[in-house]
């Protein structure tokens, strides 16, 4: 059924965010680490690829909310 395939579709979004938020956050620890050692080079290039991940986790939550509101776990 069509809808079970939205379903499906959601958990794997889900899965993917989950991923891409668990890299964000290992991202920010590193740079974190690296200003304390004082590694300010390390450290501005933890920072930018931590704020690359959040946006792509930005991008993907949003399109988890498009498939949910476009009946995934609603009647439709």
């Amino acid at each position: 059924m069509k809808i079970f395939k939205k379903e499906k579709k959601v958990t794997e979004l889900a899965k993917h965010y989950l991923g891409i938020v668990d890299e964000c956050v290992s991202t920010a620890r590193e740079c974190i680490d690296a200003y304390l050692d004082g590694d300010l080079e390390k450290a501005d290039a933890a920072r930018i690829r931590a704020s690359t991940l959040e946006s792509e986790a930005d991008a993907s939550r949003r399109e988890i909310g498009d498939v949910l509101h476009s009946g995934a776990y609603l009647p439709l």
